[in-house]
């Protein structure tokens, strides 16, 4: 409201006063009738008719009506923030034009009906004027005082006036203000160059405060337990406080509207004159440079919309960090500020609607109570001195201004808190200043003079639409969701999140500096109640849908796909937690306890709380203090049978209800441990150890980036197999998916010595490929050892012992398969070649070959009773069923595979019989042989 004012806009309500529509079109009648009737009183010592001032108005054919040129209208000086040049603007005619408002809805009726009253009115109170001229002005009269003021002293005019050089209005005009300038001596002039400088200086110096202020009023209004959960809505509220007061006083700079001989007038019934005074003097404020600077600056920059919109948006997808309420009732999953907990879309539709209707309230609710303080407070509010102001305050801020601006640079570069630094913390890994503040206040001034400017321009175009305010805060919105997601994702070819440390400070002062100032709530606000009722919801409407808008298309796509892993994961855990059934392959499925979600130094990260289990299958055949040997670590036959059997019984239980596992290995097939939660916590470091961290370095010796952690900690110690149970939990669900929705080629993500041939060749993942994953864990859980591996990763080596193992590929595969000719004729048989060797190795033999590589059970340690002995091969009717079984689910066609429901029927599942080894039902550290 404050940014930019036009002749072509509507005049300002008062916030106090009765505002209606008929009482505007009132006041403006009578100040035309005022005018032209006191102007015909100066030259004939008699009013003129309000026919003839209306005949004179709409067709413009009186010369004598004409103002001299020498004068500017005061609509047409006040009504800019900076004087333009123009050939002819101070023509009555076009003054005229630009009285007549469209809100004030004025008509030639509506004018003819209400000028004789005005005439009257005024033909008792200004006729006299010309009969005095040669006496001083009774300091009785508020009026002629201001006359006096304004005349005695040509210092004491406006700071609009003083620049452009504009004469005092025509209705409170002495005879001898109608001498042609030549005549008399004008009144000394601020180039206008220096008076832009003036207001540039003070919007610069108070954006830089108001955005001190914001950012102190978030930091000071998010504590625990807050009530309100969004910190700047008490920015915003200050702000239109003071844009209200402001808006609404009329002491402060009296001086520079009135002059000095003016007096408050108390609030009570408003005569026309008085409001014809007061529209006047608003005028005149929106052009004194620290009016400018108060207004726009400081409550347009303590305000942010951008920021209001990123809160409704982050509300709306229950992303809003909050205030931990009672943090010791949920000691268990160490709650943060930005723990959330999952809720009914319903839910986060009211949320969105909560911080949307408060912060709207409560800015034109402190608009309303501004503008009431200044009221009240107007008997004693001092009043601004002309010659301080132009003589010291308006030089000061000159220097002061780019001054502080220049500083915030410096101490961008060199911040206090940088090694070696007087406020130094270490490293520069500890330095935070420049992230809180100082980019802020870098980019602070250039938010600023970007709407001041744009408003100007913008928004004298449409008079029921402020189109200024409307663009520059889509703007700022836009602004701040592309820098959230930056912050959010990998940048550069290292693919540091945010850039690294200095970019992501660089963005958050983006986001707190410029789009906090270029965007503004108190403008907002007081444009919203300034516009007819109508067109006042359109504004607020089309301004939060359009932010919204922006932020579900600019920062929608980054949150979905910064946790799509993890809350693919924990949508799958919620649907099976949700299931209920008894079958057996539930109690094999790591279940889901709580979630929640945390902000570190890569962005936000979700946290799943399941129960604790043991190690995985595959870290069991892992020797950890000799080098790895394929093959010569596995479980003993019967923990090995009982553990392929819940495994397919996990398997069985997904595909019943139409979802797939996605990445069924080993390293994620884990052993239950045994009563964990009857454990002390002196047997919990008793049995795992005491946790220790060490400080993270890198290989060059200098201290890691902001992107990496501080310190990393050690894994606990590898359990004794005494506490382990011979239950499986599958577990893992990120790369879990939906029948009915496949997984695209970039989103498979299954290694690759477990991936059946149409994953290779065609990168797609059916239910069917999951079988062929899970022939190659049921043998890795007898063997010890996956039936194909890959020394470098490729899928040439899978391809090769795949087709070794079961001959030629599909024909459509096999041309596809550009290696083909390296090492097979194009019957599928290898090649006799002396360097590159392929052989045929059929799963008949691949089973025989179990056992041949055994470590010496003198290098098991405590799993000695957990793995099988050196030596112990396979039976043979063991091994015939075990391949009747493998090769069904490994068959080509992925329509030929056997179903789950078919492995978990058969016999090597179901019907074998453990003759050689046995365990406890539920422990593993007691079985013998």
């Amino acid at each position: 409201m404050a940014e930019a004012s036009s002749s072509s806009r509507p005049e300002p309500k008062t916030l106090v006063e009765d505002s209606s529509e008929d009482e505007l079109t009132k006041q403006t009648s009578s100040t035309n009738s005022r005018r032209h009737s006191h102007y015909d009183t100066q030259r004939t010592g008699r009013p003129v008719s309000g026919s003839s001032q209306l005949s004179a108005k709409s067709k413009g054919k009186r010369a004598s009506y004409q103002q001299p040129p020498d004068f500017p209208s005061l609509d047409e000086v006040a009504g800019q923030g900076q004087p333009e040049e123009s050939d002819d603007p101070y023509s009555l005619e076009q003054a005229r034009r630009v009285q007549i408002s469209p809100k004030a809805g004025l008509e030639a009726k509506t004018l003819a009906r209400r000028s004789q009253l005005a005439e009257k009115r005024l033909s008792q109170t200004e006729a006299k004027v010309p009969a005095k001229q040669e006496l001083d002005p009774p300091a009785s009269s508020s009026g002629n005082a201001q006359q006096k003021a304004l005349l005695k002293d040509p210092e004491e005019g406006d700071a609009d006036d003083e620049s452009s050089g504009a004469a005092s209005p025509y209705v409170s005009r002495r005879p001898e203000d109608y001498l042609h300038a030549k005549d008399r001596d004008p009144p000394p002039a601020v180039p206008r160059w220096l008076t832009e400088m003036y207001t540039i200086s003070y919007l610069i110096l108070f954006s830089i405060l108001g955005t001190l202020a914001r950012l102190g009023l978030q930091w000071l209004t998010f504590y625990p337990g807050a009530p309100i959960v969004t910190p700047l809505v008490w920015a915003n509220m200050l702000g239109c406080i003071l844009m209200g007061f402001l808006i609404e006083d009329q002491t402060l700079f009296q001086n520079h509207v009135l002059g000095d001989a003016s007096t408050y007038e108390k609030p009570g019934h408003m005569t026309e004159l008085d409001a014809v005074h007061k529209a006047e003097g608003l005028k005149r404020k929106k052009t004194i440079p620290l009016y400018i600077g108060l207004t726009v600056g400081f409550c347009g920059s303590l305000t942010s919309f951008s920021s209001f919109a990123r809160d409704f948006f982050l509300a709306l997808s229950n992303d809003l960090p909050t205030p931990i309420d009672h943090p010791a009732d949920l000691a268990s999953t160490s709650p943060t500020t930005s723990s959330t907990v999952p809720r009914h879309r319903g839910y986060s539709f009211e949320a969105w609607a909560a911080v949307v209707l408060f912060t709207i309230a409560l800015a034109l609710g402190g608009l309303m109570v501004g503008a009431h303080l200044a009221h009240f407070l107007g008997p004693i509010t001092p009043r601004l001195s002309i010659r301080m102001t132009r003589r010291f305050l308006n030089p000061f801020m000159l220097v002061l201004g780019w001054g502080s601006w220049l500083g915030a640079v410096f101490l961008a570069i060199w911040p206090p808190d940088r090694p070696n630094g007087p406020s130094s913390r270490g490293s520069w890994a500890n330095e935070t200043w420049r992230g809180q503040v100082l980019f802020a206040l870098v980019f602070a001034p250039v938010g600023c003079l970007l709407r001041f400017y744009a408003s100007i321009k913008l928004n004298p175009l449409v008079s029921s639409f402020p189109l200024g305010t409307f663009a520059v805060n889509m703007l700022g919105t836009a602004v701040e969701g592309m820098c959230y997601d930056i912050q959010h994702v990998g940048v550069g070819i290292m693919g540091r999140i945010g850039g690294g440390r200095v970019g992501c400070q660089v963005l958050q002062g983006v986001q707190d500096g410029f789009c906090g100032c270029l965007t503004t709530v108190s403008t907002w606000a007081a444009e919203i109640h300034g516009l007819r009722r109508k067109h006042g919801y359109a504004y607020a409407v089309a301004s939060i849908l359009g932010a919204l808008c922006l932020m579900v298309i600019i920062m929608g796509s980054i949150l979905k796909a910064e946790e799509t892993a993890l809350s693919t994961e924990l949508h799958i855990l919620q649907k099976l937690a949700a299931i209920q059934s008894d079958q057996i392959g539930n109690t094999h499925i790591r279940h889901l306890m709580d979630h929640f979600s945390i902000q570190g130094p890569n962005g936000r990260h979700k946290c799943l709380v399941t129960e604790v289990a043991g190690p995985s299958i595959k870290s069991l055949y892992n020797d950890p203090e000799h080098e790895y040997n394929a093959g010569a670590r596995r479980l003993r036959a019967n923990i090995a049978h009982n553990i392929s059997m819940q495994i397919v019984q996990a398997v069985d239980f997904l595909h019943s209800h139409r979802m797939c596992h996605g990445d069924l290995t080993l390293s994620n097939v884990l052993l239950k441990i045994k009563s964990i939660d009857a454990w002390t916590e002196a047997e919990v470091y008793d049995r795992l150890g005491e946790s220790s961290t060490q400080k993270l370095v890198t290989d060059s010796g200098t201290n890691p980036d902001h992107s990496a952690p501080r310190y990393v900690v050690e894994p606990a110690r590898r359990l004794d197999a005494k506490y382990l149970t011979e239950r499986a939990l599958l577990v893992d669900f990120g790369q879990a998916f939906s029948f009915d929705k496949l997984p695209q080629a970039k989103d498979i993500g299954i290694p690759v010595m477990y991936c059946a041939p149409e994953i290779i060749f065609e990168s797609k993942y059916t239910p069917a490929s999951e079988i062929w994953s899970l022939a190659c864990a049921l043998f890795e859980v007898r063997a010890g050892n996956s039936p194909f591996s890959s020394l470098m990763g490729g899928n040439d080596e899978i391809v090769i012992q795949m087709v070794q193992m079961k001959g030629r590929l599909p024909d459509r595969w096999w041309r596809a398969w550009d290696k083909r000719s390296v090492w097979f004729q194009e019957n599928g048989k290898p090649l006799a070649n002396d360097s590159l060797t392929a052989v045929e190795v059929p799963m008949q033999e691949a089973i025989e070959e179990i056992g041949c590589y055994d470590q010496d059970a003198a290098m098991f340690g405590t799993e000695v009773s957990l793995l099988e002995p050196k030596d112990m091969k396979v039976p043979s009717d063991e091994a015939e069923n075990m391949r009747d079984l493998l090769e069904g689910m490994l068959r080509w066609e992925p329509d030929d595979r056997m179903s789950v429901t078919q492995v978990l029927q058969h016999r090597w599942i179901s019907g074998y019989d453990c003759t050689h080894g046995s365990t406890q039902p539920e422990t593993l550290g007691t079985g013998s042989r």
